[in-house]
């Protein structure tokens, strides 16, 4: 009798410790374990959210995650991605191999909602067009005398308050605006139109004719480009207003960025 209480006292213990090893802090889903083996993962700790366990025994959570594609995610156990339906990526977040970053699974990219050609058309009607720092930002989009409050182009002294022309969201928002009568970002930088309610994050896999890649940290990008497809060679192709010192091109695409879909 008294071995037969004990195995059951055991296997009460043990199911009772798998019910509370799951937690969960703000949508993040963890495990219970010590603190200081949380730490040496590289996780975060967060009090209260293991009631029944010691003290030093709390949820441990990994944050956020990006895909190299721009794709957020969270950093959560393959089972509780699975259990939301998402689909796990190995190698982008700290932890057991068990963590990985979360993200929603594929779903068709978002719709243009207008035919690309006219806004690329847009864009080639500027080629030849001087870069000008500030120009295309005035009430109305186009072409316009830049500005020198902010430059930092190489070119001294600056030349953009004498220079008809348009920088890269400059440029951008000129096409849209020819293309389908957006105003892209209301004449504001990259950071306005990549934050424009038109504008929708893809992947780089889901990429069209029409998208706009910017460059740069998420919260603070520098530079913006018009993705235009692929040339007769299959090579991907991009319009840009680059610099101080070039003019509108038609180049190939540069590979990294944050690539987006403007949607009406």
């Amino acid at each position: 009798m008294r071995f037969f209480l004990k195995a059951v006292g055991l296997f009460l213990s043990a199911s009772f410790a798998l019910a509370v090893n799951t937690c969960n802090v703000g949508g993040y889903a963890g495990t219970c374990i010590s603190t200081s083996s949380c730490a040496a993962s590289g996780g975060k700790s967060t009090p209260k959210y293991c009631p029944h366990d010691p003290v030093n025994v709390q949820c441990c959570t990994y944050g956020p995650c990006e895909t190299k594609s721009g794709v957020s995610g969270k950093c959560i156990t393959t089972q509780a991605c699975a259990g939301s339906s998402g689909t796990s990526i190995p190698g982008l977040c700290p932890g057991p191999t068990n963590i990985q970053c979360c993200v929603p699974r594929s779903q068709p990219p978002p719709s243009g909602g207008f035919d690309a050609k006219a806004v690329i058309a847009a864009a080639r009607s500027r080629l030849g067009l001087p870069y000008s720092w500030g120009g295309g930002h005035k009430s109305k989009p186009g072409p316009s005398l830049g500005t020198c409050a902010g430059y930092t182009g190489s070119i001294k002294p600056c030349p953009a308050d004498k220079t008809v022309g348009l920088d890269c969201s400059g440029l951008v928002r000129d096409a849209f605006y020819q293309g389908i009568g957006i105003d892209l970002g209301n004449g504001g930088n990259t950071d306005a139109q990549l934050a424009d309610r038109h504008t929708r994050r893809i992947r780089y896999e889901d990429r069209q004719p029409g998208d706009i890649v910017f460059f740069g940290p998420l919260e603070d990008t520098h530079h913006v480009i018009l993705y235009i497809g692929k040339n007769a060679q299959g090579k991907d192709m991009m319009i840009e207003a680059q610099k101080t010192g070039t003019n509108v091109h038609e180049v190939p695409l540069r590979s990294g960025g944050i690539w987006a879909r403007v949607r009406k």
